[in-house]
């Protein structure tokens, strides 16, 4: 496992436990409020984010981390698209879709094998 997902991996399960825990200190966070929309929605997106943690590992088939990256990237798309079209969720829209794309370059690295703790 690589160094950059074995963080993306531990990224994506803190965020998921947070956006579920904590719905309404995330969406405040990110949005400056916490509304009657915004906190469902990180709470379903916690729970997408923790399945995610535990189904596509690095070490999970090529077609199945494929499919992660293409959740990841359609996530991306569609908060570039909401931050567009919605200046009262830009923020969270912003902070999501920056998210998102990182998982999915993180997804992109190159498969630099670990030696005991350093990459060679």
């Amino acid at each position: 496992m690589t160094v950059v997902r074995r963080g993306a991996l531990l990224t994506r399960a803190v965020l998921g436990t947070a956006d579920l825990a904590a719905a309404p200190l995330v969406a405040a966070l990110e949005n400056g409020e916490a509304g009657p929309l915004t906190v469902p929605v990180y709470r379903v997106l916690g729970v997408r984010q923790l399945l995610q943690a535990a189904v596509v590992r690095p070490s999970s088939p090529a077609a199945l981390r494929t499919a992660g990256t293409i959740v990841d990237a359609l996530h991306a798309a569609s908060m570039v698209a909401l931050a567009l079209r919605s200046r009262h969720y830009r923020s969270g829209a912003i902070v999501q879709a920056a998210i998102a794309t990182g998982f999915v370059l993180s997804s992109l690295s190159p498969r630099t094998r670990l030696v005991g703790g350093r990459p060679w």
